[in-house]
């Protein structure tokens, strides 16, 4: 039986938005400081795209896909600065999930190579803050316009069925790395979708978003160990290298093949129902 709730302003779902644009352009306005400044704008970025597949319609599709590759193409010249702070984050949790021998004979040799090897990425953070400005005030216009919560429903629908769509295909026979990152994307979707319908619904949806957060942090660590594994390729041909990255690729397999069979329980349980029944209790 569908639940009863009071019917929602879309001003309600909209404020939440506006909020988070306002907050991010504050922010642009601080000084660049540390991996968390970084961090802090890709997570926003994340969260506005995945705003923008909740409300295109037909109408509006052409002026939010060019704000969503705008969103894209900014997102791409952070993601240097990125996954280096995840390869050094991923060796750390590698190193607490290994025994004593390969943490000593191992990953300290990697770990120290790779942290010598990379060193800082510029970052042209005038031009990424003036069009990154430019793109939030856009997309703003177009927040302030949305009037009817059927778009909200319908766009949450299409999510769901998306994501569940990579989802099959991801966990369905043979592993394919590209077919994961693209269940982890819809994932993440989804998750920061309800994130802005929670903000005007808090009674809504508080179980599938401690799951979707769940399966997203294992997918995402999947990610990341994939970077560090890419990087094993990278070392220098020498026997202490070697023999510390046949012993890394043997730790690796094994941390990720226990992640998948986690995120999988997820997934099934997460994406048991119809899209129509995922989005019934939505006025």
């Amino acid at each position: 039986m569908k639940k009863k709730l009071p019917r929602l302003a879309p001003a309600g779902v909209n404020h939440s938005v506006i909020a988070l644009i306002d907050n991010l352009q504050a922010h642009l306005g601080r000084p660049v400081r540390g991996v968390g400044y970084i961090h802090r704008i890709r997570v926003d970025i994340k969260r506005l795209r995945a705003w923008i597949r909740l409300i295109r319609n037909e109408e509006d599709a052409i002026g939010l896909r060019g704000i969503d590759r705008d969103l894209r193409d900014i997102m791409k010249k952070l993601s240097t600065r990125r996954d280096r702070q995840a390869l050094m984050e991923s060796l750390k949790w590698l190193e607490k999930k290994a025994d004593k021998d390969a943490r000593q004979s191992s990953l300290s040799v990697i770990r120290s190579h790779i942290g010598k090897g990379d060193g800082r990425v510029a970052v042209d953070w005038a031009n990424i803050k003036t069009a990154l400005l430019h793109v939030l005030d856009t997309l703003k216009q177009h927040t302030q316009k949305i009037d009817s919560m059927h778009m909200v429903r319908d766009g949450l629908q299409r999510t769901y069925k998306r994501a569940a769509k990579s989802g099959d295909k991801a966990f369905s026979g043979k592993i394919d790395p590209a077919d994961v990152h693209e269940f982890r994307k819809w994932v993440k979707y989804i998750f920061y979708q309800l994130e802005v319908i929670q903000a005007a619904y808090p009674e809504l949806y508080k179980e599938a978003l401690d799951d979707l957060e769940d399966l997203g942090n294992r997918l995402g660590r999947y990610h990341d160990l994939l970077l560090v594994q890419g990087r094993l390729g990278e070392l220098p041909a020498k026997k202490k290298y070697a023999d510390a990255a046949i012993r890394m690729d043997v730790l690796i397999e094994m941390r990720m093949h226990k992640l998948l069979r986690r995120a999988q329980r997820h997934y099934r349980k997460i994406f048991s129902v119809s899209s129509s029944r995922f989005v019934m209790n939505l006025p």
